[in-house]
């Protein structure tokens, strides 16, 4: 493994431009973003419901994870229902400002490919040394055949993107504690880090992954 480097293209570079092919790519959603989603029979309005719950809860100051507004009167808990926690509460200060269910959702399943080809990008990148070979890596990532066949309906199984950044963080995190590793051919740095850095990073992804 070598450093790469940064290339002709930076990574906020690199980043707009998956965003154009994800525009590209699920056309005409970006037309119809605050009215239509791209339904294929599967949790969509699940999802939107998690949504819409987590910010009444956390208004209410209630508990997320357990509701009384299904199987009335008993209520039932959601801790092993698909809530992605973390996407939700990414809505709420847009829900806040006045932004809608359906426009909240079709952001998620956007940002799921063009973060996820991005982070990937990153990490091919950097094992490969090559921008390009990246680049590839990430239009693979970033619009696979399951991330295009989870995105009507699954928007748990959508959310890839946390993985590579999982990655990137733990070798990060290696670096940091192994810096002078060149003699044992594990990779070539002269950059100094913060082993705890690395660790809070990679800590924060697994839990991503989780949520």
């Amino acid at each position: 493994w070598t450093r790469a480097t940064f290339g002709p293209v930076s990574g906020w570079g690199m980043l707009c431009i998956y965003a154009l092919i994800a525009l590209i790519m699920s056309w005409p959603l970006p037309r119809y973003l605050s009215t239509h989603i791209p339904y294929g029979g599967g949790d969509d309005y699940q999802f939107m419901w998690n949504m819409w719950w987590f910010r009444q809860a956390i208004e209410s100051g209630t508990n997320p994870f357990s509701t009384p507004m299904l199987y009335h009167p008993y209520g039932v808990r959601l801790v092993f229902s698909t809530l992605v926690s973390l996407s939700s509460v990414a809505t709420i200060p847009l829900q806040w400002l006045g932004v809608n269910l359906i426009t909240c959702y079709n952001l998620l399943i956007l940002l799921s490919s063009i973060i996820g080809a991005w982070a990937m990008w990153l990490l091919a990148r950097r094992l490969t040394g090559s921008s390009l070979a990246g680049f590839v890596a990430g239009l693979i990532y970033g619009w696979s055949p399951y991330h295009s066949s989870h995105v009507v309906g699954h928007l748990n199984l959508a959310s890839h993107h946390w993985l590579p950044l999982y990655v990137l963080a733990i070798l990060s995190l290696l670096d940091s504690v192994w810096p002078y590793a060149v003699e044992d051919r594990w990779r070539h740095t002269v950059e100094q880090a913060r082993p705890w850095r690395w660790a809070i990073a990679a800590g924060c992804t697994a839990a991503a992954l989780v949520l």
